[in-house]
This record gives structure tokens, sequence and C-alpha cells, in this order.
């Protein structure tokens, strides 16, 4: 089956669900929102971001206006796209600072901050998050074993075992990768047994000013196929 691209919304629109990549377009247009972004003010910093990057040599040809007002506003989000959707903003640098709630009611916090001018690989900031994360809520040999056995259990309620071995291989696999995927993290935080998630997201922007923007992730809305299936864009994400 061929997967649908998401849609693009009307600027301003408030998305409160959706696929996993809802949530970092659900995050952006929160950011648009506190920060005051009138539409003319939203083409007006467009004009600005493409004649940047038509000057600099090392950007990639066909960057436009309207290709990139498409991928920040529609309904679905990559990491690479929120992340170009920061430097559009002209945000200098980050800070990831999250609360997040197991299933045992216990709550872990873990944060990381990022420097825009000093990314070379997208995913690699969410891998080396990730890694933050599994020490932050005391990951060991034994309990990797155990989480995954339960995560395999629930992901293959009725699958050979075969099945079962190919799933614990694959999500091994994607969780070890240096360079990770939102999607993936997402599964990630789902394999610890993290069912809400609150984030708050500090932006320091070129003009030195610092802006701090919250939102909150339900991790159950997401079933495994959701988590499973790749779409459209994930392939160019890491």
């Amino acid at each position: 089956m061929v997967s649908r691209k998401p849609k693009q919304q009307p600027y301003g629109a408030i998305i409160k669900s959706g696929a996993v990549g809802s949530i970092l377009s659900r995050l952006f247009q929160r950011i648009l929102h506190n920060l005051g972004i009138t539409p003319d003010r939203y083409e007006a910093l467009m004009a600005r971001y493409i004649q940047k990057a038509a000057s600099l040599p090392d950007r990639k040809e066909g960057t436009s206006r309207v290709s990139l007002s498409k991928e920040l506003l529609k309904k679905s989000m990559t990491w690479k796209t929120f992340l170009k959707g920061l430097e559009f903003l002209y945000v200098s640098k980050f800070e990831i600072q999250l609360r997040l709630h197991n299933e045992e009611g216990k709550v872990f916090y873990c944060n990381k901050v990022v420097m825009m001018n000093q990314i070379t690989m997208e995913g690699k900031i969410l891998s080396e998050f990730y890694l933050d994360i599994m020490k932050a809520v005391g990951m060991t040999t034994d309990l990797y074993n155990e989480l995954m056995i339960r995560y395999v259990n629930k992901a293959c309620l009725t699958g050979s075992r075969k099945d079962r071995a190919g799933v614990r291989a694959s999500l091994n696999k994607e969780l070890l990768k240096p360079s990770m995927t939102w999607k993936t993290w997402i599964k990630g935080l789902v394999f610890l047994t993290i069912t809400k998630v609150e984030v708050s997201l500090v932006l320091t922007h070129e003009s030195r000013k610092v802006t701090s923007h919250e939102d909150t992730i339900l991790l159950d809305d997401f079933e495994e196929d959701d988590l499973s299936a790749r779409d459209d864009h994930s392939k160019h994400e890491e």
C-alpha cells in the first residue's frame, strides 16, 4: 500500500492529533504562535531565509519559498524539517528539557543542549539524546533484555518464533544506530515503557532573545503499527 504524503495545513492551524510526525508539527505551530509570528511576518522571514540560503555555496539547489513553506506547514514533520524550521526562525541554540513518566508512575529528567551551527547529522542528535535517556532511567543489561522481551511480546501477540526474532533484531538495530529518525526515537521511548513526555524547548535566538515552549506527548496515542510503518520522508530524515 502506498502511503500518502502529509497534507499541508492553513497557517496557524492547531494540530491536535495525527501521525508521530504531527508531534513536531504541533510544536512548531506552537512556537510560531508563542512568538507572535503573523502571516506577514512569516512571509518576511521566508524571503529572508531563501535569500540567505541562495548566498551560501554549500546549500543544495532547489531551495524555494514554495517547497520550504509546504514542508513547514505539513501536518506531519520530520526531525530534519523541524530543525530547518528552527533555522528559519533564526535560532542559534536550543535546549530540550524532558520530564518522562513511565507505566509505574516513576518520573525521569533529561535535557540536551544543541548549537545549531555545530549540527553535522540531524539524526545523531536524537541517537545521542536517547543514550542519555537510557542512562537517566538506569538502564542495565538485565533491564534492557526484560524490556525487549516485553516489547516483543506486545508487538507479536500471535506471531511465530521467527516473527518475534525479527522484531527483536530490527528494534536492536534501530535503537543502536548512530543516527536515529524521530519515529524511531518515539519507538525507543515506548520500548522504555514511557507513557507521557512533558517537553520544554528553550530557544536562544540570534538576537539573543530566549523563549520557552512547552508541549505534552501522550505515547498511548500511538499504536505499534504507527511506529513500524515508514512514511514517505522517514528515509530522508537521518
